[in-house]
């Protein structure tokens, strides 16, 4: 799967030129005052129909899945606006976890789209915190940038990202690296602010 986005590889300095990351506000207001972005990844909980969507003028991709992780004690944990909280055991039980398929529909929609690399291009989820810098931390490694590098260059622009931890376990596997302990050691997940 790494080299499904090997083409990005000459374009890594252009990329937060190329790729917006925001929250499903935000996308309307900029798509209000700059016009339709060309690609949308729009990445929804998991309803079966999505509340929130912002369409790329050729192409969009809507992934549907809920922000859940685990936390140090193993709970399914969720962001409440600005704070993370333990789901119900109730709740947790019908709550799936996300699974590896939404980084194999992304790293596909890109493989369909060559041009979606040098487009006005959208990744965005509710509040631009995690589902979508999960997706921009993903092509930033596509690069072979180190996974500090993705954190810094993320956080430089959006110091609110908290990529999902899950997604961020299943890059372990793809980058073959240690995604998960950084992010645990360099960002504070119980807390946005």
């Amino acid at each position: 799967m790494r080299d499904v986005l090997s083409r990005f590889e000459p374009l890594f300095n252009g990329i937060q030129r190329m790729i917006t990351l925001l929250g499903y506000m935000e996308a309307i207001q900029h798509e209000q005052t700059h016009g339709k972005f060309d690609y949308s990844v729009s990445i929804n909980d998991a309803n079966p129909e999505p509340s929130f969507r912002v369409y790329g003028s050729k192409a969009t991709l809507l992934l549907n899945f809920n922000d859940v992780w685990l936390n140090e004690n193993g709970k399914k944990t969720i962001w409440n606006g600005i704070n993370a909280y333990e789901l119900p055991d109730e709740v947790a039980a019908i709550t799936p976890l996300p699974g590896k398929d939404v980084i194999e529909k992304f790293s596909k929609f890109c493989d369909d789209h060559p041009d979606f690399e040098n487009a006005n291009s959208l990744i965005h989820c509710w509040a631009g915190v995690s589902r979508s810098s999960s997706f921009v931390m993903y092509l930033i490694l596509c690069y072979g940038m180190s996974i500090e590098y993705a954190i810094s260059s993320m956080l430089e622009t959006r110091p609110i990202v908290r990529p999902n931890l899950i997604l961020s376990g299943y890059m372990e596997e793809i980058f073959d690296m240690k995604i998960v302990d950084y992010l645990k050691n360099r960002l504070d997940y119980t807390r946005l602010a």
